[in-house]
């Protein structure tokens, strides 16, 4: 929803939208295919918008995507990013989720200027994990692989979650 509210309107193909077509197929094995476009697709559209608008940023429309993002040192960046691979990658197959975005990250300088900042001030690695919540056969499903990253950053490697995304996945009985 931020990325409608920000500026992503939902996208209408052949007046039906996006997010309930993907609804309706999320029994076909769309998530590899989705995959591969959005990776084959990120040099393509950094290079138009770039001459565009003088920016690399290219999200401009956007079905229903969940995002968390999580402060790791950046001498644990390497741990962060293979674990999200390793979880996404035993996601291959499955009836009940599949990752279907590749994850994204950042080194970001830190100033001690915001209210609400979880981490000091310094040089960060923000780690992002991203997939599109409509291929889940429900909301549970895909809430238990963000756990499996989350619990991992934040208990092995001393993450502190992005407090602008989705964070504090826990289980309940």
């Amino acid at each position: 929803e931020a990325a409608r509210r920000d500026g992503a309107p939902p996208i209408r193909v052949a007046d039906v939208d996006v997010n309930d077509m993907l609804d309706a197929l999320k029994w076909l094995p769309l998530a590899k295919v989705m995959s591969n476009q959005a990776l084959q697709n990120i040099p393509r559209f950094a290079r138009q918008n770039s001459r565009k608008v003088n920016d690399g940023f290219f999200l401009v429309q956007s079905p229903a995507a969940l995002a968390a993002a999580y402060f790791v040192h950046p001498s644990k960046a390497f741990k962060a990013m293979d674990r999200l691979r390793d979880v996404q990658l035993a996601s291959r197959g499955s009836g009940r989720f599949q990752w279907n975005l590749p994850g994204e990250f950042r080194f970001i300088k830190v100033s001690d200027r915001a209210v609400l900042q979880p981490i000091g001030a310094g040089l960060w690695f923000n780690a992002q994990m991203i997939s599109m919540e409509d291929l889940a056969r429900d909301e549970q499903q895909w809430k238990r692989d963000f756990m499996k990253v989350e619990n991992y950053w934040v208990k092995e490697l001393g993450a502190k979650p992005h407090m602008g995304k989705l964070w504090g996945f826990h289980r309940t009985e």
